[in-house]
C-alpha cells in the first residue's frame, strides 16, 4: 500500500480505497517505529491518496501539513524528511488552488462552506470578508498557500473595494484621494453613527477607507497630543 501510494498509482490507489483498506502504523521498536512512522506518512501525503480519500482535499492538506510540521520538531532526528512531506502538502493545496477558474470559485474555496455556491451567487452581501479557509490556512502556517496570486488578487480587491481603478491612477491622484478621504474622515464618521445604512456609510464601512480614516484620526491626535503639552 505504501508503495502504491507513493509512487501515485491512481487505479490501484482508487480500487484499495474503496475496497477497505488502509494505512496502518505497528508498534515496534523505536528506529523501525520511526522509519515506519515516516513512511506511512510519506504514502499519506501522496496527491493520489489525498484526492480519492479526502472529502475535503484542501483542508486535509492544511491539516497534514501542519501535523508534519509538528513531528518535525519532536523527532529532530527526521526532522528534514518531515519538512519536506509537510511542504509536499502545501504545494498539493497550491496545485489545487491553481485549478481555480473564475473568482466565484476562488471564493467558494476561500469561504470553505458546504453552500458557498448560493452564498455566492444568491446574496447580495459579498461574502468575501469571510474567507474561512484562508483565515485557516494563515492559522496553520500555509505560507505558499496565503501568497498565492489568486489569493493576493482577491485580497487586494477586498482592501481596495469601492476604490474602482484606484491602483492603476497615477501618484498624484492617489495623493489627492488619501488627503480627501482622510480629511473628511469627521464628516464620515458622524454620518456612519447618524444613518449607519446610508450610502455614505457604505462608503466608510472599506477596508482602505476605514483604514485612511483611523489613519487620520491617529495623526490629528499626535498633533494635539504634541503641540498641546
Amino acid at each position: 500500500m505504501h508503495f502504491i501510494c507513493l509512487h501515485h498509482f491512481y487505479a490501484i490507489t482508487s480500487s484499495i480505497i474503496f475496497g477497505g483498506s488502509s494505512l496502518q502504523i505497528r508498534e515496534e521498536d523505536s528506529l523501525r517505529l520511526s522509519r515506519s512512522r515516516i513512511n506511512a506518512y510519506r504514502a499519506l501525503a501522496s496527491p493520489s491518496l489525498i484526492c480519492l480519500s479526502a472529502k475535503d482535499p484542501i483542508l486535509y492538506a492544511f491539516e497534514l501539513s501542519w501535523e508534519l510540521r509538528r513531528l518535525s520538531y519532536i523527532e529532530n532526528e527526521f526532522r528534514s524528511e518531515y519538512q519536506e512531506l509537510s511542504q509536499k502538502c502545501q504545494k498539493f493545496s497550491v496545485n489545487m488552488l491553481d485549478q481555480v477558474r473564475g473568482s466565484k470559485e476562488l471564493e467558494i474555496v476561500l469561504n470553505h462552506t458546504t453552500s458557498a455556491w448560493e452564498e455566492v451567487t444568491t446574496r447580495g452581501t459579498p461574502t468575501t470578508e469571510q474567507l474561512a479557509r484562508l483565515k485557516l490556512a494563515i492559522k496553520l502556517r500555509q505560507k505558499r498557500f496565503v501568497a498565492h496570486p489568486n489569493c493576493q488578487q482577491l485580497l487586494s480587491g477586498i482592501w481596495y473595494e469601492g476604490l474602482p481603478g484606484f491602483r492603476n491612477r497615477n501618484i498624484v491622484y492617489k495623493c489627492l484621494l488619501i488627503a480627501a478621504v482622510g480629511l473628511s474622515f469627521p464628516i464620515l464618521s458622524i454620518s456612519y453613527l447618524i444613518a449607519p445604512k446610508s450610502a455614505i456609510a457604505q462608503f466608510t464601512r472599506k477596508p482602505f477607507v476605514k483604514f485612511l480614516s483611523h489613519s487620520a484620526s491617529y495623526i490629528v491626535f499626535l498633533g494635539e497630543f504634541s503641540f498641546g503639552r
